[in-house]
């Protein structure tokens, strides 16, 4: 509008002018009414100590009402929103929503940024009024916004899909801007760190980005930021880095982003980089660019290293609107390994086949020819023979196996929930031991989960539904490859995460027919869930199924074991071809198993606690393979991958309740006094064995001296199961005495297992639509 201030220009250049921060004052609150079919009023609360204020009210006749405050906030910048609220008189009448806040987070980026559907993200979990009503609750919630947020959210619910009655306080808002005085460190290279500190107004922020698919761990800053380090040169060092500018700003008004590096020795100081990268004006600055520069000139001597990030053209009425979005991926000194360092500095290499029963393994003891790769991997290695995850689902496990912690240690108990910052991952450790941490995934391992922290590169694959090209084993396996060929001169750790015998089972041709290749009996499973007839609660906890249509679910999902082990086959061949097995520990693992009938339990997992499910594979090899072909018979847990890596690479291992499982001379690993399995999240009402809805209804088991009891919650109190694993291996004779000794001493292990965990648990989360269809395209909702 004219006076203003703001320059003149199309709708997108006012768009992103209008969120842009720099030189402008603090920020102003902006109060909205959500109107929809809300009847109610919003007026401004009277602030008791300072701050903000507002209310919603339905009115008498009751409604809904949902009330927005919008706040402009600055990109990549740390904030607590404190404040008090309150519910009035509150009455559910069939909301789904009722007494909630919310924050959203918006891009300046896009012209529809005031829809109230369309944020960057929202943060869900501050607290609901309901939980004291008519109390004042203390609110305090910290965050980072993200790297294109130019305005937030702060939204209250009263009555949403539904109607409600009474009315929410929310006072004394203050959002306050958290200065820190250092960025964080990106990782170690030979004897060198890259960490340094950069001024309150200009702090960095470690993310991760995806550009043209790859997804890479970040130091992101707005224009016209530095991040200045110091070290002393090693020999033969290189800085390596890449460069990129975030997707939201590839059709952001401006003219891109410059990047530069400058090395300051002494007095002097030399420009040793510099590159313009203009997305919007040529679709080759749409990916990672990367640069190595050698640092051999200052080799021994004390030197400065300053990231900068600058706008193309200063003075420029919107010389910012792309900066904001430039990032540095993994920048980093390394030092190349010498033919002599190559036997001490060894690679680690970590697949993980996702629901991978280890009897359907020849190596296993399984007559079926499912997987000759893996069978040859286990007479190279150490194969444990009785290994056990800690809940079946797949991102709470792949938690556990990834810190070495329980999911009531680690927090990661649902598909839902995502990894604490504060828990530090394996990938952390090595990437602070200098090495260059890569994965390649898919299924429920996305970013969203935590599961990242660490990796320099994470190709994130997760939000592919099944059956996609690019989720199959092949097309994953040939992205490791890559990444292993682009870092063959670093000490690598890559995860490699396949999920082809996941549900449905749809092994491409031959593998769909490969232990059936005479078989005319029909299989229309999957028609009759498309078209309604069945529901996949009725399948996985009914199994009306026929002894032949049973059989011929169990030769598909030995079809996807055999198609993903010849890609394995073939992924191993191509380590040893390039001299990385010669120098690298191959960990093979699954995250859990999968029952195929066995209690009634079909073609699932999570919700019940029998070794089908809860047992996996392990299989560890040396470089080299050297000690190979040895068994271990006693019980092992998935909490000892982070322990054994870091042992097996010369580094100590987190306190915690896992073991190295190769220390020592290498003999037998010493017995364990227990272990212990809790179910996921309940999704299925016909499961009738969960009546008890919530985290509250989750089975726990405990294995030890070769006897599981498992404990199942029921409104009238717990019921219990005792197997004895090793003249019952299919569970299927329960021997319970309340006054059997042993059957005591394990609920005593149980019940102290529990009672380390303070609160047991939180409560569970909502389920929002995204997840709802993520969950359901992966088989765990109808």
């Amino acid at each position: 509008s004219p006076g203003s201030g703001l320059p003149e220009g199309s709708p997108a250049e006012y768009a992103a002018a209008l969120w842009d921060f720099e030189g402008r004052g603090a920020p102003a609150w902006e109060l909205r009414l959500h109107q929809g079919q809300a009847r109610g009023a919003v007026f401004p609360g009277a602030a008791r100590t300072g701050g903000f204020g507002f209310a919603i009210d339905t009115g008498p006749g009751g409604a809904d009402a949902d009330a927005q405050v919008h706040v402009r906030v600055r990109p990549s910048t740390d904030y607590v929103l404190e404040g008090h609220l309150r519910a009035r008189g509150l009455v559910s009448a069939g909301a789904t929503v009722c007494g909630a806040f919310f924050i959203g987070e918006f891009d300046y980026a896009r012209s529809d940024n005031l829809d109230w559907n369309d944020p960057v993200v929202w943060h869900r979990d501050l607290p609901s009024a309901t939980d004291s009503p008519g109390e004042w609750v203390p609110v305090r919630y910290e965050f980072r916004t993200g790297a294109t947020t130019r305005m937030l959210r702060i939204a209250a619910s009263l009555g949403n899909w539904g109607f409600a009655r009474g009315g929410l306080d929310f006072d004394d808002v203050r959002l306050l801007e958290v200065a820190h005085s250092s960025a964080a460190a990106s990782r170690t290279g030979g004897d060198a760190t890259l960490s340094g500190a950069a001024s309150p107004d200009r702090a960095l922020r470690i993310t991760h980005v995806t550009l043209a698919g790859e997804t890479r761990r970040c130091l992101g800053a707005r224009a016209d930021s530095e991040f200045e380090v110091r070290l002393r040169v090693p020999e033969r060092a290189e800085l390596r880095f890449g460069i990129g500018v975030e997707e939201p700003g590839w059709t952001v008004p401006g003219d891109g982003t410059r990047f530069e590096v400058l090395v300051g020795a002494g007095s002097a100081v030399h420009g040793v980089y510099s590159r313009h990268l203009h997305p919007a004006g040529s679709n080759s600055d749409r990916g990672w660019r990367d640069g190595a520069i050698s640092l051999a000139p200052w080799e021994g001597r004390e030197i400065s290293i300053q990231l900068r990030t600058r706008a193309s053209r200063p003075g420029a009425p919107l010389r910012d609107a792309a900066g904001d979005l430039g990032v540095w991926s993994n920048p980093r000194v390394v030092v190349p390994r010498s033919p002599s360092e190559e036997a001490g500095r060894p690679d680690v290499v970590l697949i993980t086949i996702d629901t991978l029963r280890p009897d359907h393994l020849g190596c296993y003891g399984y007559e079926r020819p499912t997987s000759p790769a893996m069978d040859r991997l286990a007479a190279e290695g150490v194969l444990f023979e009785n290994v056990y995850t800690t809940v079946p689902r797949t991102s709470p496990a792949v938690a556990s196996l990834m810190t070495g912690l329980y999911p009531r240690a680690h927090g990661l108990t649902t598909l839902l929930d995502s990894l604490a910052v504060r828990h530090q991952t394996l990938a952390e450790r090595l990437a602070e031991a200098g090495y260059s941490t890569g994965a390649v995934v898919t299924n429920n391992v996305a970013l969203r989960t935590g599961l990242g922290q660490g990796f320099h590169t994470f190709i994130d694959h997760a939000d592919v539904w099944v059956n996609d090209p690019r989720t199959r084993a092949e097309h994953l396996a040939a992205e490791a490859a890559e990444w292993l060929a682009a870092h063959g001169q670093e000490p690598l750790f890559l995860w490699l995460h396949l999920w082809d015998p996941h549900f449905r089972y749809l092994p491409p041709s031959p593998h769909d027919r490969w232990f059936a290749p005479g078989r005319r009996t029909p299989f229309d499973l999957y028609q009759r869930i498309d078209r309604g007839e069945l529901t996949l609660g009725e399948l996985y906890f009914q199994g009306d199924l026929s002894p032949a249509e049973l059989q011929r679910a169990i030769d598909l999902y030995d079809g996807e074991i055999r198609y993903t082990d010849g890609v394995l086959g073939r992924f191993l061949d191509y380590l040893d071809d390039a001299g990385i097995l010669e120098n690298a520990w191959v960990v093979l693992t699954s995250d859990h198993g999968e029952s195929l009938g066995e209690q009634g339990y079909f073609f699932e997992h999570g919700e019940y606690l029998y070794d089908s499910t809860l047992r996996i594979p392990l299989v560890i090899r040396a470089p080299g393979g050297a000690g190979g072909g040895r068994r271990v018979s006693r019980s092992v847990s998935i909490l000892d991958v982070v322990p054994t890596v870091l042992g097996a690479v010369g580094l100590s291992a987190p306190v915690g309740p896992g073991m190295d499982l190769l220390a020592g001379d290498g003999g037998d690993v010493p017995p364990r006094e227990a272990l212990f399995g809790e179910t996921g999240r309940r999704f299925f009402p016909e499961n009738p064995r969960r009546p008890v809805s919530g985290t509250a209804g989750n089975w726990l088991a405990v294995v030890s001296g070769g006897w599981k009891l498992i404990r199942v919650p029921t409104p009238g109190g717990a019921m219990r199961e005792l197997y004895d694993l090793r003249r019952d291996p299919g569970e299927t004779r329960n021997l319970f005495d309340a006054h059997d000794p042993r059957a005591q001493q394990l609920e005593e292990k149980l019940d102290a297992w529990v009672a380390s965990f303070e609160g047991g648990g939180e409560a569970e989360a909502v389920i929002d639509p995204e997840s709802a269809a993520r969950l359901r395209a992966l088989g765990y909702l109808d």
